[in-house]
């Protein structure tokens, strides 16, 4: 064999591992998705049956009767798309301001307080639950959707990486704006956002999921049945169903079917937003 066709048959064979590798990685992630929404088409038979198999051996809707019929979803889908759409916009708007202050302004004790960010990212949601809900407890927050809200806000992963976005945009073009005599906010509407697109909407989308699929602050701080979210009315919906899980994986499908549709509409843009660097051509 000569050195040709040796080469040749290692870049084949790299690539069919590498492609291996890749497979499997879908699987793992995919497999889970899939198996939720095979199983709501199941009979309670089937789901049961072992050894287990993935696709259904006949294909009902049932479980989804049976889901809707059970809890009044309507009111708790509003509840979600209400705190999600403020929620992601304040989250985005705080987070692009405060990622612009960090890496185009100068300012006292600029680097220490972006530090305290990275510090709180470190630090676990399971140690400060009871702190800040105290801290609600005692603004008279609780039973409200608004610490639900600015529980959200205050996080400071979107500030972090879009720091890190804004940070590669050349000093250049503020400087030219600043000779036009554009003022800060001026420069952060007409040059940062635009330059920034790709990441804003990236960080929108993660934003979303978060949002959308968060339970912990739902259940701790709502307290009307009439507030609560999709995620919560899943919690209950296994409580009324305890081992029926035909109609829970149909409700599961249900509420993960919008970010499902959100990702495959902006999955370009995701795209663009892990590889672009910020400036537009």
């Amino acid at each position: 064999m000569d050195q040709t066709t040796r080469y040749h048959l290692q870049r084949r064979l790299a690539y069919a591992g590498w492609l291996l590798t890749c497979l499997v990685f879908l699987a793992f992630f995919i497999g889970p998705f899939l198996w939720m929404i095979f199983t709501s088409f199941k009979t309670p038979s089937d789901i049961i049956q072992f050894p287990p198999r993935l696709l259904p051996e006949l294909w009902v809707t049932t479980n989804y009767v049976k889901m809707w019929e059970e809890l009044d979803w309507l009111p708790m889908f509003v509840n979600s798309l209400w705190i999600t759409v403020v929620s992601v916009t304040l989250v985005v708007l705080v987070s692009a301001l405060g990622a612009f202050s960090f890496a185009k302004l100068r300012w006292p004790f600029r680097n220490v307080c972006f530090l305290l960010i990275i510090a709180g990212l470190i630090v676990p949601i399971q140690v400060d639950m009871i702190p800040r809900f105290l801290m609600m407890v005692r603004w008279g927050l609780t039973g409200t959707y608004i610490p639900v809200i600015l529980l959200i806000i205050g996080q400071g992963f979107q500030t972090f990486m879009l720091r890190q976005f804004i940070g590669t945009i050349p000093d250049e073009y503020l400087d030219a704006a600043k000779i036009d005599g554009m003022g800060y906010f001026r420069m952060f509407w007409q040059i940062i956002i635009p330059l920034s697109k790709s990441g804003v909407v990236t960080m929108t989308i993660y934003t979303t999921f978060i949002v959308w699929n968060q339970y912990v602050y739902p259940l701790i701080y709502l307290t009307d049945p009439r507030q609560f979210t999709l995620q919560l009315g899943l919690g209950l919906l296994r409580q009324r169903l305890a081992g029926q899980f035909g109609p829970i994986m149909a409700a599961a499908t249900m509420i993960s079917l919008p970010t499902l549709v959100i990702y495959l509409m902006f999955q370009r843009y995701l795209t663009q937003g892990i590889s672009a660097t910020g400036v537009k051509g």
